[in-house]
């Protein structure tokens, strides 16, 4: 899929209120067509945009099938999608014109089967994903709610597999993670977990993908430094990283209380407390 985004119509800083639902999914609002619909914020989704197929089909957009599949770093693999093109599409003081996205079934289960499940009220009609968020520097700010993109001269396109990854470190060792703000919660693959220097305690209820919780004493996330934290483990973490060596993934219930700062242009990726 080769697509590519109309270029944006504005200059300087782009400031995005946002909030969380339940569970931590960072959620904006934007316009299609001068309709308002509710967005996730996903690090861990590699399209520019996924809409709901509902959406789609309520503001008349062409839905062209498409002979590949949407793809995640999650236990659901494989969706079946379609292309359409948004005549008009608003977020925040940006404007894009003619944009190329992807539909989805159920935004709900491809953004995370286990927290559908666990929050059934969960709503939300669209994803902004890494094909939009690569050409900024992104500063999100946990704890006021507050999301600030800076653009580059660099043009986003459709599809982008590139990933915000971070070292975690311990017991001598670190290891590549995801930065997920789509996720709940913060994962730990189950082969490094006494490499990092985990204990690993296996649950009596198993909730697939997860095997148990391991937790460590100390812990570093880049140069921020974790004590006590509690991390899911996961036996198969294949379904997560796909054809990455990830080890592991970060997600709202270790961001929470940051400021998490993403320069994709410049490769860079920073963890601040307020």
């Amino acid at each position: 899929m080769n697509f590519y985004l109309a270029a944006a119509q504005n200059q300087g800083r782009i400031s995005l209120p946002f909030t969380t639902a339940a569970g931590g999914t960072i959620l904006v609002n934007i316009k299609i067509m001068g309709e308002p619909i509710t967005c996730i914020v996903d690090t861990g989704t590699p399209y520019f945009m996924v809409l709901d197929e509902t959406i789609a089909q309520n503001l008349q957009l062409k839905q062209t099938p498409l002979s590949s599949s949407l793809k995640f770093f999650i236990e659901r693999q494989g969706e079946r999608t379609t292309r359409v093109i948004i005549p008009k599409l608003q977020i925040g003081s940006l404007t894009y014109h003619n944009t190329s996205a992807v539909t989805a079934g159920d935004i709900r289960m491809i953004t995370g089967g286990a927290s559908s499940l666990t929050f059934p009220n969960f709503r939300a009609q669209g994803i902004l994903g890494m094909g939009f968020f690569h050409a900024f520097d992104m500063i999100i700010n946990y704890p006021e709610q507050k999301i600030q993109l800076y653009p580059s001269n660099s043009s986003p396109s459709f599809i982008d597999f590139s990933r915000p990854i971070i070292e975690v470190k311990g017991n001598g060792n670190e290891f590549p993670f995801l930065l997920d703000t789509g996720s709940s919660y913060s994962v730990v693959s189950e082969d490094v977990v006494k490499p990092l220097g985990m204990r690993s305690y296996l649950s009596k209820n198993p909730n697939p993908p997860f095997s148990g919780i391991a937790k460590a004493r100390r812990i570093k996330i880049d140069s921020v430094p974790f004590r006590h934290i509690t991390l899911a483990v996961s036996q198969d973490f294949s379904s997560y990283s796909g054809s990455y060596e990830l080890k592991g993934i970060i997600g709202y219930d270790l961001l929470r209380s940051f400021i998490l700062n993403m320069n994709f242009p410049e490769g860079k990726i920073r963890l601040k407390r307020p």
